[in-house]
């Protein structure tokens, strides 16, 4: 079954940490598809890629086949020139962020 998880916004320190907490007990239990819904997110601010950054960090304890769905291209541009898509593939593109 899918998890899908709201990238909060505006994003906020106490919001943010609860997030990060929320995606590290998921990948603690090895959920294997969650799906992190970013249409409220209007722009790829430093926080957000590094939310996402911070996401991707915890690969060892969970698969990387997790999905940013709904992102504005912004969003998905600056995960491809960060590299974070090879992490948080796009929820209609198996091979990479689209």
């Amino acid at each position: 079954m899918d998890v899908i998880l709201s990238m909060p916004w505006p994003l906020r320190p106490e919001a943010e940490k609860a997030f990060l907490m929320r995606c590290r007990e998921l990948a603690e239990q090895g959920e294997e598809r969650v799906l992190i819904r970013c249409d409220e997110t209007p722009h790829p601010s430093t926080r957000v890629l590094t939310l996402l950054l911070n996401i991707a960090h915890l690969a060892p304890y969970g698969p990387p086949q997790w999905r940013v769905i709904d992102a504005q291209e912004n969003l998905l541009e600056a995960l491809r020139l960060t590299g974070l898509d090879h992490w948080f593939k796009n929820g209609t593109d198996e091979e990479a962020v689209a």
